[in-house]
């Protein structure tokens, strides 16, 4: 009963559904132009959805695109995946390692970067990464290809095991919840550290449930208390960190 009500809510979703081939395939993403002008061309997020989730339900859950009106916002929509679940059978989602499904989501990031490119609205320097879960995972594979395309990562709930080396240096927010058992916070801490050890940053240093990492391309990680499904909260420390490069403790 609660997907059937999800599901008739994200219905009502607006935004502009875009399709874009990629290598043959159809692939598509729900796109919210600026509702508020600023000076210039636009910042842009593109968001990634968690495991069996869809860009419709993404663009509920974060809501960037209410909570930054002068940006562009792309909820990406993933294909289906065989993740390590069981029994669950392939749901939408993306590829946790580089080359996996032969780099179908990476190709995929590489033709919303040029859509983004193509619309002359759009600061290509300014464009953030912003994942949950799943899609939070894959951050890290982005990062290690076309890194060098993205301003700054927001990974809301999951971390890789992915080696870093080669990865350029960027500024990161980490969200993780207290009572999370799909994604145990240890976990997310524990990567945040060796990111935050990639970038050359400085020991952390923690004042309530926030620890930051400064350097260059500095690391935050934030604890909130709750499961795998973050407060709203963490949707406007995520944005505020992708307007102001940190966020308020």
């Amino acid at each position: 009963m609660l997907a059937g009500l999800l599901l008739a809510f994200s219905a009502q979703i607006a935004g502009s559904q875009i399709t874009l081939n990629v290598n043959g395939t159809a692939r598509t993403a729900l796109v919210f132009a600026p509702s508020q002008h600023g000076a210039g061309r636009a910042p842009c997020v593109m968001v990634f959805h968690g495991y069996t989730a869809n860009a419709r339900l993404a663009a509920m859950q974060f809501e960037i695109h209410k909570l930054w009106p002068q940006a562009y916002v792309v909820y990406a929509q993933g294909l289906p995946t065989k993740l390590f679940r069981r029994g669950i059978g392939e749901q939408p989602g993306w590829q946790l390692m580089p080359r996996d499904n032969g780099d179908r989501d990476v190709n995929y990031v590489k033709a919303l970067l040029k859509w983004a490119d193509s619309t002359h609205e759009i600061n290509t320097k300014r464009i953030y990464y912003a994942g949950h879960s799943n899609g939070s995972g894959f951050a890290w594979v982005v990062l290690k290809t076309l890194g060098e395309k993205f301003a700054a990562f927001g990974a809301l709930c999951g971390g890789t095991i992915l080696p870093l080396e080669g990865a350029p240096k960027k500024p990161a927010i980490l969200f993780a919840g207290s009572e999370d058992k799909l994604v145990p916070p240890v976990t997310v801490q524990n990567f945040a550290k060796r990111l935050a050890r990639h970038n050359g940053c400085a020991a952390g240093r923690s004042s309530d449930g926030i620890t930051v990492f400064q350097g260059p391309a500095p690391v935050y990680i934030c604890i909130y208390p709750g499961g795998h499904l973050p407060p709203k909260s963490a949707y406007k420390q995520l944005v505020e960190f992708f307007k102001s490069g940190k966020i308020k403790g």
